[in-house]
């Protein structure tokens, strides 16, 4: 069932100063819903069963509101390394901003490694294996809110293939050293990196 997706404070504003509004089939993504202001007036809408609210921090009070109503819930869960409920794609700043391009290593620190490591074995490059099923529902809900937060990139308007975007994907590793040139022994320089030819690659198929 297609749902009215509301991802941030201001497109529920906009929402809520619709005189015509219905909460039928609306979806709330990922929207920090603890503003005082905001908490009172959602409190007194009239949500309905088929409202959703996904990752939407929110107060006792509200939530008791929400779940008389019937709305689905999936609360937020703290201290994670990724968002499972984040409603639009990363960009490389979001995924690889802390990288240093003279320090390969600094890699491990960015949210690009973080959001491998929460799931993978860096060392046997699997499934971690102390996982539980909880785990595995959050990396689901992550992984199709992304696939949504893509379709939605891709095809900005569905009823025009005009305005659909054409990508070429590269598959990689997330375990490849992010480092742009090959040296032997000696300190010298032997060609670009695996990574490095990969990054060429991309920045000369957009040109193209």
């Amino acid at each position: 069932m297609s749902k009215h997706e509301i991802e941030s404070v201001e497109e529920l504003e906009h929402f809520l100063n619709n005189a015509a509004r219905s909460w039928g089939d609306v979806a709330l993504q990922g929207v920090d819903l603890t503003d005082p202001t905001l908490d009172a007036r959602l409190q007194r809408e009239r949500i309905t069963a088929s409202s959703a609210f996904l990752g939407c921090a929110m107060s006792a009070d509200l939530a008791a509101v929400v779940s008389a109503a019937g709305a689905f819930v999936i609360p937020p869960k703290p201290g994670l390394r990724f968002d499972p409920f984040r409603g639009h794609i990363y960009s490389t700043v979001d995924l690889l901003g802390t990288y240093q391009r003279a320090h390969p290593d600094s890699y491990r620190q960015t949210t690009d490694w973080m959001c491998y490591e929460a799931s993978m074995d860096e060392y046997t490059r699997r499934k971690r294996n102390d996982l539980g099923v909880l785990d595995t529902i959050l990396f689901r809900l992550h992984d199709a809110h992304m696939e949504d937060a893509l379709d939605e990139y891709l095809k900005p308007n569905h009823q025009d293939p005009a305005s659909w975007k054409k990508p070429v994907a590269i598959m990689g590793g997330h375990d490849m050293e992010r480092a742009e040139v090959l040296a032997d022994a000696a300190g010298k320089q032997t060609g670009d990196a695996p990574y490095m030819q990969v990054s060429l690659l991309g920045w000369k198929l957009a040109r193209a």
